[in-house]
């Protein structure tokens, strides 16, 4: 019978990292008792997970620790890359998360990029391979990197709230907010119509957001350094007024905006639809680009018609003399 010459181990770890799923290759590691720690090394995963990076186009915005002495008892380095690459795989559409990082550096909220995916957070929150998929992508996501979000105690790490199902907080002493299924929501409601199952609708008290990931946006600018500069209330008869309410809904070329309804509780609240009550907006003009040097936005609160809108500035830029 004819038999065929050994795989070249640079060809064996092409293979196996271009083209095997991420449970083959460790299987390969497992079983191949004399060559797997060597072929499958941590260096070839760690060229897997740079890959998924550039592929996702955040290469440079979010990375994973390199060292040994970073890892918290219980977890290997090579676990920690592992359980990284499974997360880049298969909980997808990572680059939803350039803006958050982005006003998260503007705000101050971040010191230096890259952020690494935190081992301790994802030690806690995925302790099995099962523990990815009971979190939406999104939430799952955010679940790996948030504690390396904020300032001092103030961080916005992701916790989830025990023997509660889908409530969550971010950070310690915050409102609990959980998600919405699509089919608690109206049947016209605009959040219903735009509803994605890997970034859900979320419920926060009163407000509610049309995406996990907008409304931590929403909470990065809230936590963030850039202080109010300019504040004013429009009312109904103010001839400004309309164009304060276009801002609600108005596209913004080139820029972040991002906004929530309040409800009072209930997605089913007529007067949402009817007058826009209890709107609120959030629009960027600075701080979600790579290249911005400062931060600044526009809130944008519709109150009702009857005590009208409040319009802040709110920046962090330097004054010019």
């Amino acid at each position: 019978p004819s038999t065929f010459p050994p795989l070249d181990a640079r060809l064996y770890r092409r293979i196996a990292i271009e083209y095997c799923d991420l449970k083959s290759v460790l299987a390969l590691r497992a079983t191949n008792k004399t060559e797997g720690a060597t072929i499958i090394s941590l260096t070839a995963l760690l060229d897997r997970l740079n890959g998924l990076l550039v592929a996702e186009d955040i290469s440079g915005l979010i990375d994973v620790e390199q060292h040994e002495s970073a890892m918290p008892g219980g977890m290997w380095l090579f676990d920690y890359v592992a359980r990284a690459t499974y997360l880049m795989e298969h909980r997808g559409q990572w680059r939803k998360w350039k803006t958050s990082i982005y006003l998260a550096k503007s705000s101050g909220l971040v010191a230096r990029l890259p952020i690494t995916l935190d081992p301790a957070a994802m030690q806690s929150n995925f302790p099995s391979r099962t523990d990815y998929h009971e979190m939406p992508p999104a939430i799952a996501q955010y679940a790996s990197f948030g504690s390396r979000i904020g300032q001092g105690d103030g961080s916005m790490a992701l916790i989830r709230e025990e023997g509660l199902g889908e409530w969550y907080r971010i950070g310690n002493g915050e409102h609990r907010f959980r998600t919405v299924m699509r089919s608690d929501l109206p049947g016209r409601h605009l959040y219903r119509l735009t509803y994605d199952e890997s970034d859900p609708v979320i419920r926060r008290d009163d407000d509610l957001f049309p995406s996990f990931s907008g409304y931590v946006i929403e909470r990065i600018l809230e936590q963030g350094m850039a202080p109010m500069v300019a504040s004013a209330t429009i009312m109904r008869s103010d001839s400004r007024y309309g164009s304060v309410r276009r801002l609600l809904a108005a596209s913004i070329q080139g820029h972040c905006a991002v906004g929530h309804r309040i409800d009072g509780g209930n997605a089913f609240t007529a007067s949402v639809a009817a007058d826009g009550f209890g709107q609120h907006r959030f629009i960027v003009v600075s701080g979600d680009r790579w290249n911005d040097g400062f931060l600044a936005y526009v809130d944008v609160h519709v109150f009702s018609p009857r005590t009208g809108c409040l319009v802040r500035l709110f920046t962090n830029e330097g004054r010019v003399e």
